[in-house]
């Protein structure tokens, strides 16, 4: 009967243990949206972007497990490109930036942390 009590303690305070794991980088996540750049760039720009960039041949292959989202990093497996300069002149607040183009998506993306800013889509 003992046995059965301990059993049960440890697999209710596993459960707990892998509860909270589970939960910390979803705070995280929120963190890091919440302090996201706001690039404040308006429908017409968007569609700038994503013209500009989808015209060129290069294009990404994501990891099956790989979800773009804002706040999510980008695996080193995709080449992140410059903005064309074009961009950059036409809308200077994109210039610290980078893009990588994934399943018809364009990923804004910070080059120092490879975290997306931006979800430019068609």
């Amino acid at each position: 009967m003992r046995r059965l009590i301990f059993i049960t303690m440890l697999t209710v305070a596993g459960t707990v243990s892998v509860a909270a794991q589970q939960s910390t980088p979803q705070k995280e996540k929120d963190v890091i949206i919440r302090n996201s750049p706001d690039l404040q760039l308006t429908p017409e720009q968007k569609q700038t972007i994503y013209t500009s960039i989808s015209n060129k041949p290069a294009k990404e292959t994501a990891p099956p497990t790989f979800r773009a989202a804002v706040g999510e990093t980008v695996p080193a497996s995709i080449e992140l490109q410059a903005l064309p300069p074009t961009i950059v002149d036409l809308m200077p607040q994109t210039k610290d930036y980078s893009y990588a183009m994934v399943t018809n998506q364009v990923l804004l993306v910070d080059g120092g942390t490879r975290r997306i800013v931006e979800i430019i889509g068609q």
